[in-house]
């Protein structure tokens, strides 16, 4: 039978998202993805060298994260002026986005970039994915993003589509020496519908510099006064490296279940991945390494999936209520499948995410056997700061 042209375009299009989905874990349906941070790369063969790096990222309570990134580079040579460049992954998923005019990436903000305190203008492309670290441009006068959400634009009046990323590039005039590099932006975490939040961050690309490591790479994760409970994915950020520098925090090891794309779309193998989980509240908590040469990128999980998935601690019919929480988005379940005992429990849940230090012997031994709950004498019962779904779950 001839293939349609409806279905060869569809066809087209699933190959291609496959292609790209094998690289990343599928999250869950009805999910959005908004983009992954991503590190400073040459743009062109260099023996620059990438010297000290500290990755700081706040998780914020307005579904943003906030990258600054201080960079020490060295140039072994006279001053020279190199090509650098930000590649950024486009959106898919339950994502709706109008393409900017100057190309700039619709979900990443405020960017900014200086070297030795003096700052950088920069130009946009929407290029063919860097593999090679080199941009490949694409003329969008010729080109249409297939629909919202894809992950592949399409040539006019034709049938041929392509992957495609965003890339923000500068040029840098490096002197003999050390050389200073700030960096900042924020961009919208991506969300699904058992994640309030995850957050991808690329440290791979950090190897394509001369020395082909980071000397001495520093990750600080920063939470704002309301307890941040995630998960971070992989070997790499173990709780025996971790310390939290400032404010009230603790972390453990623990597994994630996962479902990774296999080899077609509607075939995927779960798989359990180590990982470190945290609580942290008004603090940071970070990670130190010399001659860092990572070999997985940074996944971060709100931790409200592996809740719905797990078991911690189940004090009424087997429903996890402490766990299936996070303090910055609300519950994640009705209220209405619960008896009057649980919804007492649930009316407390943002005062213990904040620590308030509960007077009630139930309430107090209930709180105390979870494991985020950090207790805080000095936090004076407030609701200054409940965000919307708070104050709904303290009227229950």
């Amino acid at each position: 039978m001839k293939e349609t042209t409806t279905n060869r375009i569809f066809r087209t299009v699933m190959v291609l998202t496959a292609f790209l989905l094998t690289f990343i874990p599928v999250k869950a349906n009805d999910s959005a993805y908004f983009t992954s941070g991503n590190q400073l790369i040459p743009l062109g063969e260099t023996n620059i060298s990438v010297k000290k790096e500290i990755l700081s990222i706040t998780i914020g309570d307005d579904s943003y994260a906030d990258v600054d990134v201080y960079y020490e580079f060295y140039n072994p040579d006279s001053t020279r002026t190199i090509l650098m460049g930000f590649e950024a992954d486009p959106p898919y998923g339950a994502v709706s986005f109008e393409p900017t005019k100057t190309l700039e990436h619709p979900f990443i903000h405020g960017f900014t970039v200086s070297i030795n305190g003096t700052p950088l203008s920069y130009s946009n492309a929407i290029t063919q994915p860097m593999k090679d670290g080199k941009i490949h441009p694409i003329n969008m006068q010729e080109w249409n993003f297939f629909e919202e959400g894809a992950v592949v634009i399409n040539k006019k009046d034709s049938d041929q589509y392509q992957n495609y990323s965003f890339v923000y590039y500068f040029n840098a005039t490096f002197k003999p020496g050390i050389n200073i590099i700030h960096h900042t932006y924020r961009y919208e975490m991506s969300a699904s519908v058992v994640n309030s939040y995850n957050i991808s961050y690329k440290l791979s690309p950090a190897l394509r510099w001369s020395n082909h490591q980071i000397d001495d790479f520093t990750l600080r994760l920063i939470a704002g006064s309301k307890e941040k409970n995630f998960i971070v994915c992989g070997k790499t950020f173990s709780p025996e490296k971790a310390k939290v520098t400032y404010g009230m925090g603790k972390s453990r090891n623990d597994t994630y279940k996962d479902y990774i794309q296999a080899d077609s779309l509607s075939d995927y193998n779960e798989t359990t991945l180590p990982c470190i989980e945290v609580a942290l509240r008004g603090g940071s908590i970070e990670w130190h390494f010399a001659n860092f040469k990572p070999d997985e990128e940074l996944q971060i999980y709100s931790a409200d999936r592996k809740y719905s998935l797990d078991s911690d601690y189940n004090p009424y019919n087997g429903k996890n209520i402490g766990r299936y929480y996070d303090p910055a988005y609300g519950p994640f379940f009705e209220q209405k499948d619960y008896n009057s005992k649980e919804r007492r429990i649930i009316r407390n849940l943002p005062y213990a995410s904040r620590g308030y230090v509960f007077k009630n012997k139930k309430l107090k031994a209930y709180f105390s056997k979870l494991w985020w709950y950090m207790p805080n004498s000095s936090w004076q019962p407030s609701t200054n700061d409940f965000n919307k779904e708070e104050r709904n779950m303290i009227k229950k």
